[in-house]
């Protein structure tokens, strides 16, 4: 699974912060799940749903500036104020968009990955209910 880093985790109980590697941290990646989810710093569980919660922000967040983002021009970088027009009067080059969808569905992909493993099932839900075509 590529990997991807989940920034400024805090513990409830401690207020410890630090970046968790949801597909190759050791201390996550655990087959002991009484073991999994703990904060380095006091042994406490992480809020597993607390987090979970946070990564279906992050893919509602990144589903919305897809699509919300602007056509540019590939060669002039301008960006498209007609709705109408499919290509740039300037450069007459077809206009794309800052973000193209395989980036967002490889982005997608490794959160639905993620969630798999972990069991994060709401996760799964939202992720799967986006990917469809």
């Amino acid at each position: 699974c590529r990997s991807y880093v989940l920034k400024d985790i805090i513990c409830s109980y401690c207020n410890y912060s630090q970046d968790l590697d949801l597909a190759r941290d050791p201390s996550l990646v655990t087959e002991d799940e009484e073991n999994a989810w703990r904060c380095p710093s006091c042994d406490n569980k992480y809020d597993k749903h607390a987090i979970e919660y946070a990564l279906v922000e992050l893919v509602h967040q990144r589903a919305v500036a897809y699509q919300t983002q602007d056509l540019r021009c590939p060669k002039s970088k301008k960006v498209q104020l007609v709705t109408t027009s499919n290509y740039c009067e300037e450069t007459s080059k077809p206009w794309q968009c800052d973000y193209p969808e395989n980036s967002l569905r490889e982005h997608f992909s490794t959160f639905h990955r993620i969630s798999v493993y972990h069991s994060m099932e709401y996760l799964q839900e939202t992720v799967e209910r986006l990917l469809q075509v």
